[in-house]
């Protein structure tokens, strides 16, 4: 089976909207603050909008023999010209995760983000010391640990650590 990253259809939007509305763990992928999920139309104008600047790359992943169901997203966002860098996500619904969809999309990513037209050299991500499976995930991609933020967001009464990893295009 093969599998791409495509630019979000209709129908891809529609899946990933549902997707944050039903998440349950939400706090434990993100160190940012966990909002309210907007109406299905303010939420797709909002993404629609964002997707219209050169800063934001937004990528649905597909296999090739269901290509309306979107497996999981990558995002490329906060783009700093001064030194080159974009800060990179991806999310997958329960449903899909531990599948390696990670492992499959990541690299495809990472070739699209350094390959877009704006200069490009360096990416980071961050996830919380809980999510395991993301540190491995980028350690396997070339992704280095730069920094850990102690005690930087809570959960249940409870502070943890948020991670901070980087990779760098080699030229």
């Amino acid at each position: 089976m093969k599998y791409h990253l495509i630019d979000p259809t209709e129908e891809h939007f529609d899946q990933m909207y549902h997707w944050i509305v039903n998440e349950k763990q939400k706090a434990k992928f993100t160190c940012r603050e966990v909002r309210p999920i907007p109406a299905f139309d303010e939420w797709i104008e909002k993404k629609l909008n964002n997707l219209g600047r050169q800063e934001v790359i937004l990528k649905a992943m597909i296999s090739s023999e269901d290509p309306n169901t979107c497996l999981g997203r990558f995002d490329a966002f906060d783009y700093n010209p001064r030194n080159q860098n974009f800060e990179i996500g991806y999310y997958f619904p329960g449903h899909q995760r531990r599948k390696g969809f990670g492992s499959i999309g990541l690299p495809m990513f990472i070739d699209e983000v350094f390959g877009n037209p704006l200069p490009t050299r360096k990416l980071t991500a961050w996830t919380s010391e809980k999510n395991i499976p993301s540190q491995k995930l980028l350690l396997k991609n070339g992704f280095h640990l730069d920094g850990t933020l102690r005690d930087h967001f809570e959960e249940d009464g409870k502070y943890y650590k948020q991670l901070i990893y980087s990779n760098i295009l080699d030229k």
